[in-house]
């Protein structure tokens, strides 16, 4: 019997899995389709089309979440709110707090990024200025303070307590892939991460064989992570995930990551339209 009732979670975890995925790429697919027709029939110029494109992709997290709750799971949008943690009751002072705080880790996350780099000679050098040049005000605000709440929704408010802290910050690092950093981290480094993250992640399925993206995971982080040299748009990412993922579940609020990713989204924008560097 309790066989039989775990089958089925199994299987209806899998199915709503690819409910949610064919959503969001039939959302993002629309969306990014028509902003290449418009691009390609000379109605705006590459870099309002690229700045589209981003702006696009982050618009399509959050509309994929509501879409699958509203169409898939018949929820009503006054509860979703609420079961993202992103409604009223969910903010306070201590989300604030928790926000900053949560900032104030990945600044010195930072620190620490910038003193290997001036101790080792490696140059930390991201992506952002092809990401952000030529960029009208627009993009600098949709940037800073648009794109950060589509993914918390997303990653952490959809993700995290449907496949956990691990995962959601896995496919969040993943995601970073496309900022294509010039910098990389040791492979040393590399290798002896990843050995960790691999065990802990068996020993998560080993003990937790109710949820059936674990084993998914193993896999994607050993692509992630033994394929060869990740960029560090994508390590800070996994550690900005795992960090944000872990406030979320112990607030029961949304609204510290968002704090949090908005500060530092905010920080990416001002250092490069100043040119101190930084990334988002």
């Amino acid at each position: 019997m309790a066989r039989g009732r775990r089958k089925a979670q199994v299987s209806s975890g899998i199915l709503a899995a690819v409910v949610f995925v064919a959503i969001y790429l039939l959302i993002n697919l629309v969306s990014v389709g028509t902003a290449q027709y418009v691009y390609s029939i000379g109605l705006v110029s590459y870099n309002s089309y690229y700045s589209g494109i981003n702006a696009l992709t982050s618009l399509s997290f959050a509309a994929a979440v509501f879409a699958y709750l509203v169409f898939y799971k018949r929820k009503k949008l006054g509860r979703i709110a609420d079961e993202l943690k992103f409604g009223r009751r969910h903010f306070g002072l201590g989300s604030i707090a928790f926000g900053l705080v949560l900032f104030l880790a990945i600044l010195a996350l930072e620190a620490v990024t910038a003193l290997y780099s001036s101790e080792t000679g490696t140059q930390i050098n991201t992506n952002i200025g092809v990401l952000l040049a030529g960029a009208t005000l627009w993009v600098y605000l949709f940037t800073a303070f648009v794109a950060p709440v589509c993914e918390e929704l997303m990653f952490r408010g959809f993700l995290v307590p449907r496949i956990g802290i691990v995962m959601s910050a896995v496919i969040f690092g993943a995601g970073h892939i496309g900022y294509m950093s010039t910098s990389y981290v040791p492979g040393l480094v590399v290798q002896a991460a990843s050995s960790i993250v691999i065990v802990l992640a068996i020993a998560a399925a080993l003990f937790r064989l109710r949820n059936p993206y674990l084993a998914f995971s193993i896999l994607i982080i050993g692509i992630l992570f033994i394929s060869g040299y990740l960029g560090i748009e994508v390590v800070s990412a996994l550690i900005f995930g795992l960090m944000a993922g872990y406030v979320f579940k112990k607030t029961n609020s949304l609204y510290p990551s968002v704090i949090a990713h908005v500060l530092v989204n905010s920080i990416a924008v001002i250092g490069f339209v100043y040119g101190v560097g930084g990334g988002a």
